[in-house]
This record gives structure tokens, sequence and C-alpha cells, in this order.
């Protein structure tokens, strides 16, 4: 081992043992390349270092305790100075950028050959429960070793993979497919397609190239019922309090979560196998028992408390931070999106609910669980 290696293996153990893994270290350079190349450009960075400096102005010439002069602050991007250790003049921010770019387009392991990944297709008409097929075209050389399909089922869930197969080439290009399962009505799906080239030259290439931070994205509808469009129910999502502290007790003695919805219309409901969710690809998270109706003009009172054997509880709490709350048709009718609600982060015995009710705008109340909203 080369001292220099011999140094970074102690110093930065944790980022050294990741980087002698191949394929972290081709993933690794890859992001590398694209902030090269995308942002170590003054034309990009400039206008928002100026964005900041002007944001902070009065404030640095208002400083009695500054350690530079307000011309140096203003000189910051310009300034030409090569450092000195942590007494000596700073590098201005441009050269600094510049400099680094220029370092990081001749560094040898940037330059190396990389598959091209000409394209990511999908089709235009989707279905949920059904699976999304992908095709990624690739340029014929350098060849790819292996081609991955990443997809995330969710905002915020964790990536999974599985390896595209080869689906056609001609002279110029190869072709690979893989499909994105099956995913209930309401889901967002996010998808990015690596290729990793032959062992020998250890680089990989992301699309789009943000991969995780950029991926592709989908929202899948309710499929259509023998060509139908979905039935419109009366029903909405009226009220939720998610920071019970001391307005209502649930059966058990407990300031739990609780939802209210609300029959607008002039028929009474059956609910009978509707679902109510808390997490949009996982709509069927909770189903309504059968024999569960709502006459008209009345409110129904759920407690969100993660005890679904006891009557209308669900088998999910809300979160006080803030989360989209999702009430779907049964799998009968189509699973249609009837009504969602995304709130933030919620104040103690406030309630978030429609004024008016039903189809009201959504704003802070004053808590009226199973009566008429009010925004006294």
């Amino acid at each position: 081992m080369d001292p220099l290696a011999q140094v970074q293996s102690k110093v930065r153990p944790i980022i050294h043992r990741l980087l002698g893994v191949a394929a972290l270290r081709a993933r690794y350079l890859a992001h590398v390349r694209t902030i090269a190349t995308e942002w170590l450009d003054w034309k990009v960075l400039g206008p928002v270092f100026e964005d900041y400096r002007s944001l902070i102005a009065d404030d640095v010439l208002a400083d009695t305790r500054n350690l530079s002069t307000f011309g140096e602050f203003f000189d910051s991007d310009v300034g030409q100075a090569s450092g000195g250790g942590p007494f000596g003049a700073p590098m201005g921010i441009r050269r600094f950028l510049e400099e680094r770019r220029k370092y990081l387009d001749a560094y040898p392991e940037l330059a190396k050959p990389r598959p091209a990944i000409l394209s990511v297709e999908r089709p235009t008409t989707l279905r949920a429960d059904r699976p999304v097929e992908v095709r990624a075209r690739l340029a014929a050389q350098p060849p790819a070793q292996a081609v991955v399909l990443y997809y995330a089922i969710g905002r915020g869930v964790a990536f999974q993979k599985v390896a595209m197969q080869a689906a056609g080439q001609t002279a110029a290009d190869r072709q690979y497919t893989a499909a994105i399962p099956a995913a209930p009505a309401g889901s967002e799906v996010f998808y990015y397609v690596e290729a990793r080239a032959e062992a020998a030259l250890g680089t990989t290439a992301l699309y789009p190239a943000g991969a995780e931070m950029g991926a592709l994205r989908y929202r899948l509808d309710a499929p259509s019922l023998e060509g139908k469009p979905p039935r419109r129910l009366s029903l909405a999502i009226n009220e939720v309090m998610a920071a019970n502290m001391r307005t209502a007790r649930s059966p058990s003695g407990k300031f739990s979560d609780w939802i209210e919805l609300v029959n607008y219309g002039k028929q009474d409901l059956d609910l009978g196998g509707l679902r109510l969710s808390d997490d949009p690809a996982q709509p069927a998270k909770w189903t309504f028992p059968p024999g569960t109706r709502l006459g008209a003009g009345e409110y129904l009172f759920l407690w969100a408390d993660a005890r679904s054997s006891v009557g209308l509880h669900t088998n999910f709490k809300l979160s006080k931070r803030g989360e989209t709350l999702l009430l779907s048709d049964s799998d009968a009718q189509g699973a249609a999106v009837i009504d969602r609600v995304e709130f933030g982060p919620q104040q103690v015995d406030v309630s978030y609910g429609r004024y008016p009710d039903g189809q009201g705008r959504w704003q802070p109340l004053q808590p009226t669980p199973g009566k008429p909203n009010s925004n006294q």
C-alpha cells in the first residue's frame, strides 16, 4: 500500500473501505462526474453565490467582530490568493471552483470510458395493479456488463433493484427491459437505470444522472370497470386530529388520533370494503367492516390508534409531523381514490378540517368531532 493510501485508511477508514468495493466506487465516481459537469461551472453557481452574498451583505457590514474587511468579503468570489493555511488569505470561491473542475477533468478514473444510456422509456398508458415495463437503450460501445433497474413504490421508500434483460440489438445500440412490479391505485413510483461496464474499466452510468435524487416517476390511476369511469361518492375526509392531548378520549381512556368523515350527499352510503390509509403506497391499509353505513348529512368518527380489532379503530396512527391520508373505494369498485388530504405539522388540540363541511377549504379549526365544522 502506498503511503497516501495508508494515511487515508487511518484518517477516513469508513470511506476508504466503501471505496474499496468496486461497484460502490464506480457509483461514487459517477456522482462526482455529475457534480463536476453540471455544477462546477461559474455560469451555474455564480448567480447562486451572488444571491447569498446579497442576502448577508448588510449583516457582514454591521458585524464589529469580523476577522476580515468588507472589501475582502465583497471580493470573495474573485480573490486570487492561493491560500496559505488557516491564517492565510483564502482563495476566491470562483478560482476554487475552476481549479477543482480542472483537477476533476484531468482525474484519470473520471476519464475512463463508460456505458452511454441513450434513453429510458415506459408505456404512456398505465394501469394500477399491473406491472410496468421499462425499456433502456444503450450505445453499443463501450459494452455494458450489466444493466439494472432501480424502483421505489412511494416517496421516501428504499429503492429495490432488478436486472434488466437484453431485448434486441443493432449495430448502433443495445436494448434492455425489466418490469416494475404492480402497485395499487394512487401509488407514486420512482425509477432509474444503471449500466455497469466490464470489470476491467470499473465505470458505471446512471440515467437520470441524479439517480435517486432525480429519479423518473409516474403515478398510477385506478383501473376502470368495464370501460366505465370510477363511481363518484358524496363522501369526504372532513376533519383530522393528529395531536390530541385533551380534546377527546377513546374508549380505552387515551387521547388518541382521530378522523372524521362526512356524507355530504342526499343518499345513505354503504362504506363496507372502502379503505383508509396514511401511506399512498399502501392505499388498502385499513378496510371498513361490512355493514358500515353513513346516512345522508351524517358524520362518521374513527379512532386512528392502531387498534383495528376494536370497532371503528384504524390499524395506523396519524403523525403530528404531517403526512397524507387517503380514502379509497373498494376493490370491487375499482379502488379509485375518493378523497385525500396532505397536512403538515399539527398544533396540539387544534384539528385540521374542511370548512364548510365536505367540500370546503382545508384549514386549522377548533375541533368538533362528529359535528359540523366551525372556523370560530
